[in-house]
Parts: C-alpha cells; sequence; structure tokens
C-alpha cells in the first residue's frame, strides 16, 4: 500500500525507501492488527501509565504471535523504556529495555526503529546522552523522515541543557511530521520549563486541536494558565470539561486535591479522595502517593495536627518502598525528604532532599536536576532552614525546568499561591520575591 501510495504521488524513492516499503514486517496478520492497537496506545500524549503499560501488554502478545517480528521488539523496548522513565524506575525494566532493543537489532540490523529503541533506552535508563545521540544519528540515517527520531534527538539536546539547539531541533522534526501529538506536547513542555507560557500554551492548544480528549493536556494547559496569570481557574474550568468519572492514573484526582488546597478549600479536597477509587494516585512528578499521605496535607492545611501526623505515618512506609525499590531514583528520594520534613523529621528530610540533589546534579541533568533542587527548597521551607530556602528560591526562579504541575514547582505564581510554602510569608525577604516581577530565565 506504501508503495502504491507513493507511485501515485510519482514519489522518487531510495533505494533504502524502496526496499523499506516493500518489505512486509510480519507474515502474521493477526500479529500486525495487535501491533497497530499496540502503536496507538503508545502514541497517545497524555503520557499515562495504563496506556503505556496497555501498550507493553500488547506488543508482549505481538510477540507471542511471531517472535521474529524485529519492530514489535523494538517498540516494546521503547514503551518499556517510558514505563522506567516516568513511573517505574525498577531494575527489571532497565533489563527488559535494553534486551528487547538489542534482539530487534539482532533480528534486523538495521532497523532504524531497533537503533532509536537502544538510543532511548541510553537516554532514559543509563543516562547516557553521548550513547543515546549516536543510536539516533543511526535512527535518523535509517528513518530520514520519522519525526519521532527528530523528537528524541530535541528531548536529549534539551537534557543536556542545549535549550536553543533543541527549540531548533523540535521544529525540524515538526516540519518532518507537523501532526505528531508528542512532539507538539514536548515542544511545548519546553517552552514550559522556560516560563514561556504563551508559548506553552500555544503548542497546548496544538495537541488539543488534534487530541481534544487528552486529559492530562486540558489539565496542564490549565496549570500553564495559573503559573503565568495566578488565578486557579483555568485549573478548576479544565477539571469541569473532564467526564465525570474518568480518571486514568488518579491524575484528575490529584488535580482537584491540588487546586482545592491552592484555594484553601479542605472540604473540597477531601471531596475529591473521597470520590476516588484508587488507594494510590500518581503525582505529576511520577510518585506514587497513597490516600494516606494526600489527606495528611488536607489535616495540616486545615491546622488537625494531630491526624495529619497519624496520617503521615500511615503513608511512611509506602513511600519508604518507593525509596528502596528504586534507590537511584532522584525524585522518589526528594519526595520522601519531603514527607519526613512534614512529620518534623528534619535531619531525614534534609538528608533525604541531599541525596536527590547527588543522585542528578543539573550538570547531569537540567530537568530532574531542577525538580529535585526544588524539593529541596522546600524541604529547607519545612524544617525553619530559612535562608537557605530564600537563596535557593532566589536562584530556582532564574532557571530552567525548576518548574512543575506539582507542589515543588517554583514560580511566582506557585509561591504566592500553594500552602507548603506558608512557614516563609512573614520573612520580609519572601515578601519582596513574591511582589515583584518574575525575573528572567537564563539558558543556552
Amino acid at each position: 500500500m506504501a508503495k502504491k501510495i507513493a507511485d501515485s504521488l510519482s514519489a522518487t524513492l531510495s533505494p533504502q525507501e524502496k526496499a523499506r516499503v516493500e518489505t512486509k514486517p510480519t507474515e502474521n496478520a493477526d500479529a500486525y492488527v495487535l501491533y497497530l492497537r499496540a502503536r496507538e496506545y503508545q502514541a497517545r500524549p497524555d503520557n499515562l501509565l495504563q496506556d503505556f503499560k496497555t501498550a507493553a501488554e500488547l506488543f508482549q502478545q505481538v510477540i507471542a504471535l511471531d517472535p521474529n517480528f524485529a519492530l514489535a521488539h523494538a517498540r516494546l523496548s521503547s514503551v518499556i523504556s517510558a514505563i522506567y522513565h516516568w513511573f517505574e524506575p525498577t531494575e527489571a525494566h532497565r533489563q527488559k529495555a535494553r534486551a528487547e532493543a538489542l534482539e530487534s537489532l539482532r533480528l534486523q540490523p538495521n532497523l532504524g526503529e531497533g537503533h532509536l529503541a537502544l538510543g532511548l533506552y541510553l537516554y532514559y535508563e543509563e543516562t547516557d546522552y553521548q550513547g543515546a545521540l549516536r543510536e539516533l544519528d543511526l535512527a535518523a540515517q535509517a528513518l530520514p523522515n520519522d519525526g519521532d527520531v527528530g523528537l528524541f534527538i530535541a528531548a536529549v539536546q534539551r537534557r543536556q541543557g542545549h535549550l536553543t539547539e533543541a527549540i531548533a531541533a523540535y521544529e525540524r522534526a515538526l516540519a518532518i511530521d507537523p501532526r505528531n501529538q508528542i512532539t507538539l506536547y514536548d515542544a511545548s513542555q519546553t517552552y514550559f520549563g522556560l516560563r514561556d507560557w504563551q508559548n506553552a500554551l500555544r503548542g497546548l492548544d496544538r495537541v488539543l486541536a488534534l487530541a481534544p480528549d487528552s486529559v492530562n493536556v486540558k489539565i496542564q494547559r490549565g496549570y500553564t494558565e495559573f503559573l503565568w496569570k495566578g488565578s486557579t481557574a483555568p485549573i478548576k474550568a479544565a477539571l469541569e470539561s473532564i467526564p465525570a468519572n474518568l480518571d486514568p492514573d488518579g491524575i484528575v484526582t490529584f488535580a482537584r486535591w491540588d487546586v482545592s488546597l491552592m484555594d484553601r478549600d479542605t472540604t473540597a479536597a477531601e471531596r475529591a479522595l473521597a470520590t476516588c477509587r484508587l488507594e494510590t494516585i500518581t503525582s505529576q512528578p511520577g510518585v506514587p502517593l497513597p490516600k494516606s499521605y494526600l489527606q495528611a496535607c488536607i489535616d495540616l492545611v486545615r491546622g488537625a495536627n494531630a491526624s495529619a501526623q497519624k496520617n503521615f505515618e500511615a503513608a511512611r512506609p509506602a513511600l519508604e518502598k518507593t525509596v528502596s525499590d528504586a534507590p537511584q531514583d532522584p525524585t522518589r528520594c526528594a519526595q520522601l525528604g519531603l514527607l519526613y520534613a512534614f512529620m518534623g523529621r528534619k535531619d531525614d528530610a534534609l538528608r533525604q532532599a541531599q541525596r536527590a540533589v547527588e543522585l542528578r546534579p543539573i550538570s547531569r541533568d537540567v530537568i530532574e536536576g531542577a525538580v529535585v533542587q526544588d524539593f529541596q527548597a522546600l524541604v529547607f521551607a519545612r524544617t525553619g532552614e530559612t535562608d537557605k530556602a530564600i537563596s535557593a528560591i532566589e536562584h530556582l526562579l532564574t532557571i530552567p525546568f525548576a518548574v512543575d504541575y506539582s507542589d515543588e514547582s517554583i514560580t511566582l505564581s506557585d509561591l504566592r499561591t500553594r500552602w507548603e510554602w506558608d512557614p516563609l510569608r512573614k520573612d520580609p525577604r519572601f515578601v519582596k520575591i513574591i511582589a515583584g516581577p518574575e525575573p528572567k530565565t537564563f539558558y543556552k
């Protein structure tokens, strides 16, 4: 079919492209149908754990039908890498992603998607950016018209801190594939990380024009407008537009809980938790949070400290287990540090926050490195280390990616609105920071 389309358009194909369109990836029609279903879940822009897991299960079924389907091995590797990176950084996932990428290249050594999968493994699991770029360059040679390759080249450059180059790379990827929802989303997140709210919103609107039912994108659009203008109304409007009982990964519950506490409406926050059928809710930074943790935060805002401590203690084993299951993951360490800070365990809180920063310094990863420093600033604020908190805030307001759709985010709107920063409200330095214009974000 691809060759017939090319012929009808009088397209000139290179010998490599001609061989590619004439090669069947599998002779098993059932396997190919399942493969296409899996790809649909994998290519959704919402970055949902449930979508990635559905895709992985379908790819496993594909491989069971045709173990020699190299493309399916490559795609399985890529989706496992995404699960590792965003949600479950376990050793089992790391080994699986590597094995599937290598198997795809064993079956088909010049498979562009195989090199893409290996590049993603090196990027996500190993943080080997040079190795990832080498594999992605091989993928680009095999797949010159594949926008996904350009997307991940841009993503690696972004994480290295080469942000001007990354923006240009996203634009090149979009020129190749202007309707690629993930590329549009990822590019918008780059502007988001630079606090360029207008361009971030423009990108999210382009995603929603193509995928109007994308729950996470709707919510994040509301947050972006909040960060720009300081009103929680856009977040609440986005949540109202989402159909009842639709709560993938608990992201709707998390946003309802979060915005309610920003408004100091503890009744609405409790109502959000009560209507959620999940016992563990995924936070925007990707850490699974037990309901007891979220309830404890409600108790703190309400001033019910005894109840808060009881619920934090109930949540503690689960959060400690997330760290023991993935001790190399800095965001989980940072989240545990914040729990300890809320519990008044100052030394433990400071130690966990420092460990997170050491695991992922900004020099190694400008995105997650900034996020864990945000957590550390919040830990400073909650443990009475006010001078360190103020100094960290002043610095983080000027660097890329010290922003998020969650409580550790550092923008003037966050600092002015979120309850987590309340211990600093009477400090004249903090008052001066939130009264002024947002500083310029510096990047190269």
